[in-house]
């Protein structure tokens, strides 16, 4: 049996319509949730997902004039570049619209300080952290790796570990029916030698995300 993901499996109706149809039905979404929210806010970061976007919802509301305006938000880490922020000032005068500027409490420097840095990955850090908590062996990987029957040892650590189903699949490549996966920043194999790495030098701090 071939396994897709829920991505493809719940996928929306749209999502097989030809380009002008499909642009047409996203935009009777952003209609449609417009008139439900008339106080939406949106994050603009400047970088290209964020302008599709916005000329998405600004088309859509010179389609339909009654529609509320939306309020923009762009989150100033400290880290962006004059050339972003200047993209950004370009975009609100574009589509004649407010990007409201928001920077954090903490600057990058004593956020660093305070809370350290992601270890590999923000991905990767929220996953081993899990694992911590979840105190699962990292010998499972091994167990499942050995396995004839990967889904049957799947289910036989599933059962071993109750309530433990995203880190199982973290530290063994799988998906939610004990089927290997290719790497990707959900599972461990992301990181080459991770594993071995965790093997060698256990971690000596409780939380994964805060540990430079």
């Amino acid at each position: 049996m071939e396994y897709r993901s829920r991505v493809y499996t719940d996928r929306p109706a749209y999502a097989d319509f030809d380009a002008p149809a499909k642009f047409q039905a996203i935009q009777s979404i952003i209609a449609k949730h417009l008139r439900e929210h008339p106080k939406a806010i949106c994050s603009y970061s400047g970088g290209s997902d964020s302008d599709i976007l916005i000329d998405l919802i600004e088309r859509t509301r010179e389609l339909f004039p009654h529609l509320p305006p939306v309020k923009y938000i762009f989150f100033n880490t400290g880290l962006e570049m004059q050339a972003t922020k200047k993209h950004v000032e370009e975009t609100a005068k574009k589509y004649g619209v407010e990007i409201e500027e928001i920077r954090p409490k903490l600057n990058i420097v004593n956020a660093t300080r305070k809370y350290g840095l992601p270890f590999i990955s923000k991905a990767m850090s929220e996953m081993l952290s899990r694992w911590q908590s979840n105190n699962v062996p990292l010998s499972i990987a091994e167990e499942y790796f050995r396995a004839e029957y990967k889904q049957e040892k799947y289910n036989e650590l599933v059962e071993r570990y109750p309530n433990c189903k995203t880190t199982i699949n973290f530290l063994c490549s799988c998906n939610a029916l004990g089927t290997p996966q290719k790497p990707s920043p959900i599972n461990i194999s992301s990181s080459k030698y991770m594993l071995d790495f965790l093997r060698d030098c256990p971690p000596r701090f409780s939380d994964q995300r805060k540990v430079l």
